[in-house]
């Protein structure tokens, strides 16, 4: 598949912050092949400040989902997850009817994911070969993964595969004026010279 008739595209990556971190590459080679697509990302609301910043990253669409990997999730973790999960749907649902994709990037690979990625109206929806819980099920098509691989790798076949490989450019974290601020303070107040 290529980007020619994309025009709107969803990642749904929704973390660790880390995992997020590791997609921006791949979201900066599909703006810089596709620049005037929109890109929208299914994210934790942990998360989503990161993506706040990007220029490339038209739309968050923020979830809330507790975790049931967290050591401190503790009793009815599940409970809160799944009832995390349902809300978190029915808000999406509502968001990509209104906003619907073109084509639909399940980064995360979970069962959760695939029901995130079935709420956009139409539009194809591309997913690991290896992905696990029968994410597969509900993608159109996947794309192959060799072995394994860090994830950064692993996400960057997603840009290969749509025929826009990812440059050393792509490879970078923006970060808004007023981070970048309170850094720079903390640092002088360390006595760390600033520089550029």
């Amino acid at each position: 598949m290529t980007l020619a008739s994309t025009s709107r595209i969803l990642i749904i990556k929704p973390s660790s912050l880390g995992d997020v971190i590791h997609t921006l590459p791949l979201v900066h080679a599909l703006k810089r092949c596709r620049p005037a697509s929109r890109i929208g990302w299914v994210v934790q609301r942990g998360s989503a400040s990161l993506l706040r910043h990007d220029p490339a990253v038209d739309a968050v669409h923020e979830i809330d989902v507790p975790s049931t990997s967290d050591p401190q999730a503790g009793r009815g973790a599940y409970g809160r997850a799944l009832r995390g999960t349902v809300a978190a749907w029915r808000d999406l649902r509502r968001q990509l009817a209104a906003m619907p994709y073109d084509l639909v990037l399940d980064l995360h690979a979970s069962w959760r994911s695939a029901l995130f990625a079935l709420l956009n109206p139409g539009g194809r929806r591309i997913g690991f070969a290896d992905a696990r819980e029968g994410n597969g099920l509900v993608q159109h098509e996947r794309v192959p993964v060799p072995g394994p691989m860090h994830a950064l790798d692993k996400n960057n076949l997603f840009a290969a595969h749509l025929g826009c490989p990812v440059q050393p450019q792509d490879f970078r974290l923006p970060v808004g004026e007023g981070p970048r601020q309170r850094v720079e303070e903390f640092l002088a107040a360390q006595g760390v010279a600033r520089s550029r």
